[in-house]
This record gives C-alpha cells, sequence and structure tokens, in this order.
C-alpha cells in the first residue's frame, strides 16, 4: 500500500488542520503514544504501519 499521499507538502503546515479537526489534547496524546512506541523500539525491530495504525489514523501517523 501506497502512504506517501499522506506526508505532508511541508514541516508544520498540517499541525492547525489536525488541531481543528481532531483537538489538541487528541493530537498531543496520540503524537506521544507513537513517539513513545517508537523510542521503545530495539535495534534491529520493525514497525508495520499496516498492522500497528489504524487506517482513519494513516494521515495523522504519517504526518
Amino acid at each position: 500500500m501506497d502512504l506517501l499521499q499522506y506526508l505532508p507538502d511541508d514541516s508544520r503546515s498540517w499541525i492547525q488542520s489536525y488541531i481543528e479537526q481532531v483537538g489538541m489534547e487528541r493530537l498531543t496524546e496520540y503524537y506521544d503514544k507513537v513517539f513513545i512506541e517508537l523510542y521503545e523500539m530495539l535495534p534491529g525491530e520493525s514497525f508495520r504501519v499496516l498492522e500497528k495504525v489504524s487506517p482513519e489514523n494513516y494521515g495523522l501517523f504519517m504526518k
């Protein structure tokens, strides 16, 4: 599956639209959840987006 459509045009343009869409609290909760998941990965461990991220969160995850 090609997830490139979810990549932002620039590094910050997506933030305000997601705050308006889901709210600041949910955005920061999701960000923290993803950060911790990736931070705790062991060397050589893989993260399979299609298995761990629900389709409705692809855009948010990729940004």
